[in-house]
């Protein structure tokens, strides 16, 4: 007989060999026939040493058939009968093989197996149920019991988060919650101490410590509470008033004054403090962790207490320990249910005492902070209106969100007219380029001047000079508008002007000292020529070079006077046309050749190319190649060369 477990069969009891004919007594559902079917669920006959040859076998010895059966309680596969090889005997019949009838007769068997496995299985599990039944009628009266204590602790806890929750003192809140703890309308705790959390040093400060000490009358001291809390009627305003006037120096409180309790680093402290559990300590946590509380016990000097951790939304805020030294009573787990609703209950009273002095405290700088805001608000309105430059100030949407003293002279129109309205109203008087401008700077992001913006105002002409800039919110690195500032410059305008003219006259005065330089070259040209001419008047060829070099001369003459007349009127527009610089120079060579040769000088004209065309302003070039070729003579000494780098 083969016993299910998981995906595996093992094998449980068996009869007809011994334990050394046994190879496998485990068996893989998956590559075994007692696996096959105990999967299948069906019983089934295998006869033919053949077909065993692809399945795990269990026995050494060779297996000619089988039949297996599979065992079902109540639908689960609970084991699979197998029966192996079957013997020839006394009534059997002659062939050594199992047959159908075989399988139908194990089948039965299977069958009827099953049910009285499920019979046995049933009386078994009634017993059970019976015995639980007796167990659970005890249990509930127990639990009744408990259940009357658990609701009236229940009721007490409610009217200390209520007391609790009606100050909004932290420290009248600390004492309501000691007294809820010990006193007999209370949890009934006989003592109780408070310890607060200093989160960045990682200690326990002691704060109070309310109960009975070892040298008082324990007994007269309950008896004088109890008469007290008999005189009021509800428990909530009993614990405020006598919270009032609970001592803050009693004996207990003393005893701990200038003590602290590093919870950083203590298993036990640190899992209630950081991780919030309530931990039961009893006598034999105290042997097992005596170096983490040894010092503890010995502020409690007592072998059994609770640690319970006080903690707001997001982090404790102290913990406060409890014991029962004076009646030796068990804190049960019913006490450390009610603790755990303690807990988080009188937690967020404290935190919530917490935050409302802390938002006493912000809403009284936020109202400190709102008058200097207002001040500075102010100030800045007033810089702003007093500006002598016109400001506008435009949103993302094209609305004007500010709007100055100048600006309202300007456009003629008040701030409370203009302030919302859209950008477009500016096109009047500042035009259509300044409003795209605008609408630019969202996308450049960047600075953009306008100066000497000239706009005409009916037959007036006015010079402006405008900035725009974006108006940054740092914070999310965005341009919520921007600031458009405009001033009227048109005096200056006027003033540059007139300077710039008498700058212009002073300058022709000093230029015309220059002409008389500037004219002197080809006038001392033509005069050479003239008189090469005289000299070669039997050379026509000779005669006409030299004409054409006078003509060019007369031009070069021309165009001086020109310019001279274009600088008193306004500056020329240079004319731009190809020429040959190489030629042009062999040109002006030739013009020098007579003061070459007077002073016995040598100008070598070396080229990199035989001609190279140049878009220029031809007069212009021709003047600054005569006056670097002239110079050059003036400066060199006779027999010596003047070198000409070609283009």
């Amino acid at each position: 007989m083969w016993k299910v477990e998981g995906n595996k069969l093992i094998l449980k009891e068996y009869i007809g060999f011994s334990e050394e004919d046994i190879k496998e007594n485990i068996l893989d559902d998956i590559v075994s026939l007692e696996g096959l079917c105990k999967k299948n669920k069906k019983p089934f006959l295998v006869v033919g040493k053949s077909r065993f040859e692809k399945f795990t076998v269990p026995l050494k010895s060779e297996i000619l058939s089988a039949i297996y059966a599979p065992i079902i309680i109540d639908n689960i596969e609970y084991g699979v009968v197998s029966v192996y090889n079957r013997k020839e005997g006394f009534g059997f019949r002659p062939y050594k093989h199992f047959d159908n009838f075989d399988l139908s007769s194990l089948r039965n068997i299977t069958r009827r197996l099953g049910l009285a496995l499920s019979r046995i299985y049933l009386y078994d599990k009634l017993k059970d149920e019976i015995e639980k039944l007796i167990t659970l009628k005890k249990n509930h009266e127990n639990l009744i019991k408990i259940q009357r204590e658990h609701l009236d602790k229940l009721n007490s806890l409610h009217k200390i988060s209520q007391a609790v929750r009606s100050t909004f003192d932290k420290n009248n809140a600390v004492k309501i919650m000691l007294m809820g703890l010990t006193s007999v309308r209370g949890l009934k705790f006989n003592r109780a101490l408070y310890l607060e959390r200093d989160r960045t040093r990682g200690i326990l400060i002691p704060k109070i410590w309310v109960g009975p000490s070892d040298d008082e009358n324990v007994e007269a001291i309950w008896k004088e509470a109890n008469k007290r809390a008999l005189k009021y009627g509800d428990i909530v305003q009993y614990l405020r008033e006598e919270a009032i006037q609970l001592p803050s120096n009693n004996k207990l409180t003393q005893s701990v004054k200038n003590k602290i309790i590093v919870y950083k680093g203590q298993t036990i402290l640190e899992r209630a403090v950081t991780k919030k559990h309530i931990i039961h300590v009893v006598p034999q946590m105290i042997k097992l962790k005596n170096d983490e509380l040894q010092y503890l016990y010995d502020i409690i000097k007592y072998d059994e207490f609770v640690i319970i951790p006080i903690t707001g939304k997001w982090e404790t805020k102290g913990v406060v320990i409890a014991d029962n030294k004076f009646t030796g009573q068990e804190i049960t787990s019913v006490d450390i249910e009610i603790l755990r609703l303690f807990q988080d209950s009188i937690g967020l009273s404290i935190e919530t005492i917490e935050n409302y002095e802390e938002l006493k405290d912000k809403t009284k700088s936020l109202e400190e902070q709102k008058n200097l805001i207002d001040f500075y608000r102010r100030f800045n309105e007033n810089i702003l209106q007093n500006l002598a430059l016109a400001v506008i100030v435009i949103d993302r949407k094209g609305k004007i969100l500010e709007w100055n003293k100048k600006a309202e002279l300007f456009f003629d129109k008040s701030r409370e007219q203009i302030v919302g309205e859209s950008a477009e109203i500016l096109k009047e008087k500042l035009g259509v380029d300044v409003i795209n401008s605008i609408e630019s700077i969202f996308f450049t992001r960047e600075e953009m001047k306008m100066p000497k913006y000239i706009i005409y105002q009916g037959n007036e002409e006015k010079v402006f000079d405008i900035q725009l800039a974006p108006l940054w919110n740092r914070d999310l690195d965005v341009i919520e508008g921007v600031i458009v500032t405009f001033d009227d410059v048109t005096e200056n305008y006027k003033m540059e002007k007139e300077i710039a003219r008498r700058e212009k006259l002073a300058a022709i005065g000093e230029m015309t000292a220059r002409v008389a330089h500037e004219i002197k070259n080809p006038l001392t040209i033509i005069g050479g020529f003239v008189n090469r001419m005289m000299k070669k008047l039997d050379q026509p060829e000779k005669i006409k070079q030299y004409s054409h070099i006078i003509m060019d001369e007369l031009s070069h003459l021309e165009s001086i006077v020109s310019e001279i007349l274009e600088f008193s009127r306004g500056s020329r527009i240079p004319t731009f046309e190809y020429i040959d610089i190489n030629s042009m120079i062999n040109e002006i060579i030739l013009m020098y050749q007579d003061f070459l040769h007077q002073k016995g000088l040598e100008l070598k004209f070396e080229k990199m190319f035989d001609k190279i065309d140049v878009k220029c302003d031809r007069s212009r070039i021709k003047q600054v190649l005569i006056n670097l070729i002239k110079n050059a003579i003036e400066a060199t000494n006779e027999k010596n060369y003047i070198y000409k780098n070609g283009y």
